[in-house]
């Protein structure tokens, strides 16, 4: 009996001790459930997508690496070249001196820079251009002097806006400068401080990161409502792309515009459409010239638009810092505040000049506010200082389109996509990305480009809308890329399916020059001529001497049978192979680039000088497939490919190329020049 209560005693303790430690162990949860949400407000990165914080942690470093070597990779040009051939190479502009540095009610701090010698450089290149992101730098030590944005240039004056970041850096009128483009550092730095002070979570976008990083599950959409009021003249991958990019339901579409696929003029719908619904769109390029192009190919639309049509006026669209420096301008307060800012460029007291900083920002942000309120559609580049004013003027874009989204890097696309609810990405991740000099971000994925990573991980959730019908180029030219890039899928649309040379030119339909898929394979040369195809290197780059006059001699006979100069482009992997050919073809009107600068252009013909010609094999740029969908896709009657078979057989990409070419094209020796040079097509 005795014994038997002992053992119920022990029990009760037991059960009491148990019961205790559950207790104890449930407030122990409870504590470490408090902790850790008191660690997630310490920790702004928190609020994040497990998968993004990760990218947060490494993207700083990676734009780091990227700052780091694009100023390096200039140093190594500038040792091994002089400024004047730099700014040949469309690199820089230099030879500039301050003429000016005043505050500006609208566009802040605004320098003028005055040209001391012309040089022709600049004016080739297309990216010193208005919106364009550089960098002032010391011309002798190419040391950063600030971060800025194009505003408006000619021959002898550069009118450039100041990052805050950079305001408080002085420049004086003894030393010489130079601008160059600033891939990174200011956009890329902006972007990381847009993170990294938490100020994504409260934006309307926040959802659009769970999606992308998978913290929410991607909807697998199949059966997109067709949208019928759609113009008569868009085909069926087109019209499919339109209705799902119009479905709320997706909040991700991606639209890949192979070359010729009517790609601008699907982003111009969508803004039409969305435009009619009133919602408010912002519209993204990475480069002011795409933006420009969007904007063009809308306004056609509206030109166009029945008299019934409701069409925007003036006062609905933004195209980027112009339009809206007009609306700001005509404000009732303007000229208060022109007045605020002429009294603060005319003080030398630091006090005074914050004191009436502080009113004149207070007016401005009303201004600002009243110029963006009744906007339905707003256009700028993705590094635009207007990209993170929306939210400060209480603009909330519904939709963010992003053109040529493939060019972007990742962290740059996030700052401008989280403004918005939803995302329609168009580009083409089949052809080049943005340039990534750095080997340690090109590791890190840098260059790989939102759009190209949402269409290969959700591939299954029908993110994805493939433009099928090119109205750009012959079939043959197209084969090989719709072969290698689009699965086959790609079609020519029968306006442009078997044009040729012979339908611009006095060559006959069956002349051998007619044929559009042409490779002059410099192997095949007779030993007893001595001429040599060998490529030669040129300090960071190769050219090819043999090969630039087989070119040249080829402009001549294309000239020669009535093909016009301007509708010739002579493109190569080299930036030395384009300088010798551009020496040649000095006084023509004959196009002469870099594969990568070329990239969105189009000419009837266009010869490919390869350059690479080694026994060890090695084709350096070559490697890139992108590059060479490129170069073969700029080509509309013709495409011809001047180079070694040899050196092709080394790499995949290249022999099925060259495969293609034998199998529907003509391959001939460089002899071949000489009997079109003596009448026989």
């Amino acid at each position: 009996m005795l014994c038997g209560r002992i053992i119920q005693l022990g029990r009760i303790h037991f059960v009491t001790h148990i019961c205790k430690a559950r207790v104890h162990s449930s407030l122990l949860l409870n504590s470490i459930g408090r902790y850790a949400k008191l660690q997630k407000r310490k920790d702004p990165l928190a609020a994040y997508p497990p998968e993004f914080r990760a990218k947060l942690r490494d993207w700083p470093k990676l734009l780091q690496a990227e700052i780091d070597e694009s100023v390096n990779h200039l140093k190594e040009l500038r040792a091994l070249s002089d400024l004047r051939e730099l700014e040949e190479r469309g690199l820089l502009i230099a030879n500039l001196r301050l003429l000016s540095d005043d505050l500006h009610p609208i566009t802040g701090r605004t320098v003028v820079l005055k040209r001391i010698s012309l040089g022709n450089g600049s004016d080739r290149s297309k990216l010193f251009r208005p919106g364009a992101p550089v960098a002032i730098r010391e011309a002798k030590s190419l040391k950063e002097i600030a971060e800025c944005v194009m505003l408006a240039s000619n021959r002898k004056e550069i009118t450039i806006k100041v990052r805050p970041s950079s305001a408080s850096r002085s420049l004086n009128g003894d030393t010489e400068y130079i601008l160059t483009l600033s891939q990174s550092s200011g956009a890329l730095h902006s972007v990381q401080d847009f993170f990294l002070q938490n100020k994504v979570v409260d934006t309307p976008g926040v959802d659009l990161l769970g999606y992308a990083f998978r913290a929410k599950n991607m909807p697998s959409i199949h059966n997109d409502r067709m949208i019928t009021d759609l113009p008569d003249e868009l085909n069926e991958s087109q019209r499919r792309a339109i209705s799902a990019a119009l479905n709320k339901r997706r909040p991700f579409v991606t639209i890949q515009g192979p070359p010729g696929t009517g790609k601008t003029r699907v982003v111009a719908e969508i803004v039409r459409q969305l435009y009619k619904k009133k919602l408010k769109t912002l519209v993204c390029a990475p480069s002011h010239v795409a933006v420009d192009k969007v904007m063009s190919e809308l306004f056609k639309f509206f030109d166009n638009a029945p008299d019934e049509e409701d069409i925007p006026e003036e006062s609905d669209v933004i195209a980027d810092a112009e339009t809206i420096e007009d609306a700001i301008s005509s404000h009732e307060k303007y000229l208060d505040l022109c007045d605020l800012f002429d009294k603060m460029n005319g003080l030398t007291s630091t006090e005074d000049r914050t004191k009436l900083r502080t009113e004149a920002n207070k007016l401005k942000w009303k201004i600002l506010k009243d110029a963006y309120k009744k906007r339905l559609v707003i256009f700028c580049t993705l590094t635009s200082s207007a990209v993170q004013r929306l939210a400060q003027v209480n603009w909330h874009p519904d939709v963010i389109i992003i053109d040529e989204a493939a060019q972007a890097t990742e962290p740059v696309a996030w700052a401008a996509i989280v403004q918005a609810k939803r995302c329609i990405l168009a580009g083409d991740h089949a052809q080049l990305p943005s340039t990534i000099l750095s080997k340690e971000a090109l590791k890190g994925n840098l260059h790989v480009s939102l759009m190209e990573r949402l269409v290969n991980e959700f591939s299954k959730a029908n993110i994805n809308q493939l433009l099928t019908v090119q109205y750009r180029m012959n079939e043959k030219i197209m084969q090989w890329s719709s072969q290698q890039f689009y699965d086959s899928r790609l079609v020519a649309s029968e306006d442009v399916s078997n044009i040729t040379l012979s339908d611009i030119s006095m060559v006959g339909s069956t002349s051998a020059i007619n044929n559009p898929l042409i490779m002059i394979n410099t192997d095949l040369t007779p030993k007893d001529t001595g001429n040599s195809y060998k490529e030669v290197q040129s300090q960071m780059s190769y050219k090819n001497p043999g090969e630039a006059e087989l070119v040249i001699r080829y402009l001549h006979i294309l000239k020669s049978i009535g093909v016009p100069g301007r509708e010739i482009a002579v493109i190569s992997p080299y930036y030395a192979q384009v300088a010798i050919i551009r020496e040649m073809l000095a006084g023509t009107d004959v196009t002469a680039n870099t594969v990568d600068s070329f990239q969105g252009q189009e000419r009837e013909v266009v010869v490919f000088s390869m350059v690479r010609h080694n026994e060890e094999k090695s084709i350096g740029f070559l490697q890139n497939e992108k590059r060479l969908n490129v170069a073969i896709t700029r080509a509309k009657r013709q495409f011809v490919l001047i180079g070694s078979a040899r050196m092709m057989s080394r790499d995949r990409h290249l022999r099925t190329l060259l495969r293609t070419i034998q199998k529907i094209g003509k391959v001939y020796g460089p002899t071949v020049v000489e009997s079109f040079e003596k009448g026989e097509l």
